[in-house]
């Protein structure tokens, strides 16, 4: 984007936004995070926070499970937390995306 003012010009440049990491938190049949947006062969926790972001449902959490599935919802934790989240991201093995009934918590 480029504005002027006063002769000079300004460059703004939109970056990848960064979210907080919440920690692990083990998942049951009955979902810690309701919504399921999907399984993302190309997942991150990013693609996974944007995707809860564009649904406009109003969900404040966006969770990372086994690799390659994306939770949405707007409370989380009430199963307890985890030490399982262990898997390899599908869009980026350099990163960790929740584990075998384990989300990796992120605020939208």
């Amino acid at each position: 984007t480029v504005a002027e003012n006063a002769g000079y010009d300004l460059y703004c440049s939109l970056g990848k936004q960064i979210s907080l990491h919440l920690g692990c938190y083990k998942d049951t049949t009955e979902r810690d995070l309701p919504h399921f947006a999907g399984s993302i062969s190309t997942l991150t926790p990013q693609i996974c926070i944007e995707t809860c972001r564009d649904l406009n449902e109003g969900y404040r959490y966006a969770g990372v499970q086994n690799g390659g599935q994306c939770f949405c919802g707007t409370s989380y934790g009430k199963n307890g937390s985890s030490s399982g989240c262990n898997s390899q991201c599908q869009g980026d093995s350099t990163q960790i995306c929740g584990g075998v009934w384990a989300n990796d918590i992120y605020v939208i």
